[in-house]
């Protein structure tokens, strides 16, 4: 096998994992999802500073599900709330922002 056969195997199967959550984030609920956790991470970090990450993520995690049921969403996978989390974390400690729409 060649370098770039290797590097397309590699592509095709890691899109076999990131595609479907790609296409969720797409939806309603995804945008949704990541809307809130941009909002939710930035202040749960300032609320919560100095204390572990899992304390910030359980915190995090329970008031997007809150943010998400008041806006209509009653049932949201949880993978979908912890991507949009550490989506969030990636941006913000980027320094960056995720778009909102």
């Amino acid at each position: 096998m060649s370098f770039w056969t290797d590097v397309e195997l590699i592509f095709e199967s890691i899109g076999k994992y990131v595609e479907p959550m790609l296409k969720e984030f797409m939806t309603d609920v995804g945008k949704a999802a990541l809307s809130s956790a941009t909002t939710v991470v930035a202040q749960v970090e300032k609320d919560l500073a100095g204390q572990a990450g899992a304390a910030k993520q359980q915190s995090a995690f329970q008031i997007i599900v809150a943010d998400l049921a008041a806006m209509g969403f009653k049932t949201v996978e949880t993978w979908l709330v912890n991507a949009a989390i550490e989506t969030a974390v990636k941006f913000i400690g980027a320094g960056t922002t995720v778009a909102q729409s």
